[in-house]
Protein backbone atom coordinates (compact mmCIF):
# COMPACT_ATOMS: atom_id res chain seq x y z
CA UNK A 1 0.00 0.00 0.00
CA UNK A 2 1.21 3.57 -0.60
CA UNK A 3 0.35 7.05 0.61
CA UNK A 4 -3.17 8.62 0.08
CA UNK A 5 -4.56 11.95 1.06
CA UNK A 6 -8.22 10.97 1.93
CA UNK A 7 -10.96 14.57 3.48
CA UNK A 8 -11.39 12.53 7.03
CA UNK A 9 -14.69 13.68 7.59
CA UNK A 10 -16.67 10.94 9.57
CA UNK A 11 -15.19 9.19 12.64
CA UNK A 12 -14.96 4.93 11.89
CA UNK A 13 -17.81 3.43 13.25
CA UNK A 14 -15.88 0.57 15.43
CA UNK A 15 -14.92 1.52 18.94
CA UNK A 16 -11.39 2.39 19.93
CA UNK A 17 -10.27 -0.07 22.30
CA UNK A 18 -7.30 2.24 23.58
CA UNK A 19 -7.55 4.21 26.95
CA UNK A 20 -6.93 7.79 27.05
CA UNK A 21 -5.55 7.57 23.57
CA UNK A 22 -3.99 11.14 23.75
CA UNK A 23 -2.66 11.38 26.59
CA UNK A 24 0.20 8.55 26.76
CA UNK A 25 1.25 9.74 30.33
CA UNK A 26 -1.58 8.67 32.08
CA UNK A 27 -0.23 6.06 34.12
CA UNK A 28 -3.66 3.98 34.90
CA UNK A 29 -3.38 3.11 30.54
CA UNK A 30 -0.20 3.76 29.32
CA UNK A 31 3.16 2.30 30.78
CA UNK A 32 5.51 5.59 29.32
CA UNK A 33 9.54 5.54 30.34
CA UNK A 34 10.63 8.17 27.93
CA UNK A 35 12.59 10.52 30.11
CA UNK A 36 10.44 13.49 28.90
CA UNK A 37 6.60 13.36 28.43
CA UNK A 38 3.93 16.14 28.08
CA UNK A 39 0.60 16.80 27.48
CA UNK A 40 1.35 20.14 25.77
CA UNK A 41 1.13 19.94 22.21
CA UNK A 42 -1.39 21.27 19.96
CA UNK A 43 -3.46 18.22 18.58
CA UNK A 44 -5.35 17.24 15.53
CA UNK A 45 -8.01 19.21 15.92
CA UNK A 46 -5.86 22.65 16.73
CA UNK A 47 -6.77 22.59 20.11
CA UNK A 48 -3.82 23.24 22.47
CA UNK A 49 -2.76 20.73 25.27
CA UNK A 50 -4.42 17.63 23.44
CA UNK A 51 -1.22 15.97 22.09
CA UNK A 52 1.43 14.03 23.98
CA UNK A 53 5.36 14.74 23.64
CA UNK A 54 8.16 11.57 24.14
CA UNK A 55 11.64 12.28 24.04
CA UNK A 56 14.34 9.52 24.65
CA UNK A 57 17.12 11.67 25.63
CA UNK A 58 19.10 8.67 26.95
CA UNK A 59 19.87 6.93 23.54
CA UNK A 60 18.05 3.53 25.89
CA UNK A 61 14.83 3.00 23.46
CA UNK A 62 11.97 4.27 25.44
CA UNK A 63 8.21 3.68 24.89
CA UNK A 64 4.81 4.37 25.34
CA UNK A 65 2.99 0.76 25.56
CA UNK A 66 -0.60 -0.18 26.42
CA UNK A 67 -1.80 -3.97 26.67
CA UNK A 68 -5.07 -5.38 25.98
CA UNK A 69 -7.02 -8.31 25.89
CA UNK A 70 -8.17 -10.34 22.92
CA UNK A 71 -9.09 -13.74 22.00
CA UNK A 72 -7.21 -16.36 21.06
CA UNK A 73 -9.14 -16.52 17.54
CA UNK A 74 -8.31 -15.71 14.09
CA UNK A 75 -9.63 -12.35 13.23
CA UNK A 76 -7.67 -9.27 11.90
CA UNK A 77 -6.76 -6.14 14.31
CA UNK A 78 -5.19 -2.76 13.55
CA UNK A 79 -3.84 -0.02 15.11
CA UNK A 80 -3.82 3.64 13.76
CA UNK A 81 -0.82 5.98 15.05
CA UNK A 82 -0.73 9.52 14.45
CA UNK A 83 2.80 11.29 14.17
CA UNK A 84 3.58 14.93 13.68
CA UNK A 85 5.32 15.32 10.80
CA UNK A 86 8.82 16.76 10.55
CA UNK A 87 11.35 18.63 8.53
CA UNK A 88 15.11 17.95 8.70
CA UNK A 89 14.70 15.01 11.49
CA UNK A 90 17.56 12.31 11.85
CA UNK A 91 16.38 9.85 14.11
CA UNK A 92 12.67 8.41 13.64
CA UNK A 93 9.84 6.46 15.64
CA UNK A 94 8.50 3.44 15.33
CA UNK A 95 4.98 1.99 15.66
CA UNK A 96 4.34 -1.37 17.02
CA UNK A 97 1.21 -3.57 17.12
CA UNK A 98 1.79 -7.03 18.26
CA UNK A 99 -0.28 -9.78 19.37
CA UNK A 100 1.29 -12.07 21.83
CA UNK A 101 0.68 -14.73 24.66
CA UNK A 102 1.23 -17.70 21.92
CA UNK A 103 3.17 -17.78 18.83
CA UNK A 104 4.02 -13.95 17.76
CA UNK A 105 2.25 -11.87 15.40
CA UNK A 106 4.18 -8.44 14.93
CA UNK A 107 3.54 -5.48 12.87
CA UNK A 108 6.31 -3.19 13.41
CA UNK A 109 7.04 0.22 10.96
CA UNK A 110 9.58 2.78 11.29
CA UNK A 111 7.86 5.93 10.69
CA UNK A 112 10.10 8.49 7.92
CA UNK A 113 8.47 11.50 9.66
CA UNK A 114 10.07 13.57 7.14
CA UNK A 115 8.77 12.09 3.99
CA UNK A 116 6.35 9.66 5.01
CA UNK A 117 7.68 6.11 4.26
CA UNK A 118 6.87 3.35 6.34
CA UNK A 119 9.80 0.47 6.60
CA UNK A 120 8.96 -2.76 8.02
CA UNK A 121 10.68 -3.92 11.49
CA UNK A 122 13.00 -6.62 10.91
CA UNK A 123 11.81 -8.99 13.28
CA UNK A 124 8.24 -8.47 12.34
CA UNK A 125 6.54 -11.84 11.87
CA UNK A 126 3.01 -13.64 10.78
CA UNK A 127 0.24 -11.86 8.43
CA UNK A 128 0.68 -8.22 8.47
CA UNK A 129 -0.47 -5.31 7.12
CA UNK A 130 0.72 -1.26 7.16
CA UNK A 131 -0.24 2.00 5.66
CA UNK A 132 0.15 5.46 5.93
CA UNK A 133 -2.18 8.66 4.91
CA UNK A 134 -1.37 12.39 4.95
CA UNK A 135 -3.55 13.91 7.84
CA UNK A 136 -2.53 17.66 7.73
CA UNK A 137 0.64 18.10 9.65
CA UNK A 138 0.34 14.68 10.87
CA UNK A 139 1.07 11.21 9.55
CA UNK A 140 -2.04 8.86 10.11
CA UNK A 141 -0.13 5.59 10.48
CA UNK A 142 -2.13 1.96 10.14
CA UNK A 143 -0.74 -1.40 11.49
CA UNK A 144 -2.65 -4.36 10.66
CA UNK A 145 -2.00 -7.61 12.33
CA UNK A 146 -3.99 -11.35 11.80
CA UNK A 147 -4.43 -13.72 15.02
CA UNK A 148 -3.11 -17.19 14.31
CA UNK A 149 -5.53 -18.22 16.67
CA UNK A 150 -3.16 -18.65 19.74
CA UNK A 151 -2.44 -14.99 20.86
CA UNK A 152 -4.62 -13.92 23.77
CA UNK A 153 -2.40 -9.84 24.00
CA UNK A 154 -2.86 -7.04 21.80
CA UNK A 155 0.75 -4.62 22.63
CA UNK A 156 1.03 -1.41 21.35
CA UNK A 157 4.23 0.72 21.17
CA UNK A 158 4.85 4.20 20.36
CA UNK A 159 9.08 4.53 20.27
CA UNK A 160 9.79 7.88 20.12
CA UNK A 161 13.64 7.23 18.87
CA UNK A 162 13.50 3.93 17.37
CA UNK A 163 16.41 4.45 14.17
CA UNK A 164 18.70 7.09 12.39
CA UNK A 165 16.98 5.97 9.05
CA UNK A 166 13.79 6.59 7.42
CA UNK A 167 14.49 3.11 5.42
CA UNK A 168 15.74 1.28 8.27
CA UNK A 169 14.27 -1.92 9.82
CA UNK A 170 16.80 -2.09 12.42
CA UNK A 171 15.83 -0.71 15.46
CA UNK A 172 18.33 0.20 18.18
CA UNK A 173 18.40 1.17 21.91
CA UNK A 174 21.30 3.52 20.91
CA UNK A 175 19.42 6.88 19.57
CA UNK A 176 17.91 9.78 21.30
CA UNK A 177 14.89 11.62 19.57
CA UNK A 178 11.52 12.41 19.62
CA UNK A 179 7.71 12.34 18.92
CA UNK A 180 4.76 14.43 19.00
CA UNK A 181 1.59 11.68 19.37
CA UNK A 182 -2.27 13.44 18.22
CA UNK A 183 -4.00 9.85 18.85
CA UNK A 184 -3.89 5.99 19.02
CA UNK A 185 -6.35 3.93 18.25
CA UNK A 186 -6.82 0.20 18.28
CA UNK A 187 -9.93 -2.01 16.24
CA UNK A 188 -10.70 -5.33 17.01
CA UNK A 189 -11.82 -7.58 14.05
CA UNK A 190 -10.63 -4.43 11.54
CA UNK A 191 -9.01 -4.73 8.49
CA UNK A 192 -7.11 -1.55 7.52
CA UNK A 193 -9.28 -1.02 4.77
CA UNK A 194 -12.28 -1.12 7.43
CA UNK A 195 -10.53 2.20 8.96
CA UNK A 196 -8.49 4.21 6.51
CA UNK A 197 -10.03 7.45 5.65
CA UNK A 198 -11.55 8.82 9.24
CA UNK A 199 -11.34 11.39 11.37
CA UNK A 200 -9.53 10.84 14.86
CA UNK A 201 -11.72 8.85 17.23
CA UNK A 202 -10.70 10.47 20.83
CA UNK A 203 -11.02 8.07 24.38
Amino acid sequence: MGMIINPYRFVVSGINQIVSSRDLRNGAAWSTDAQTQTYDQTGLDDDPNTATYLADTSGSFRTAAQNITISADSETHTAVFYYKKTTGATVFPGALLDLSGGTLVRSAWTVGTNTGILTARGSNAGTVDKLIESYGDWWRVSAEATNNGTNNNILIWVVPAATSSESSGSWQGTHQGDVIVGNVEVYFNSTIEDVSGYAPNYT
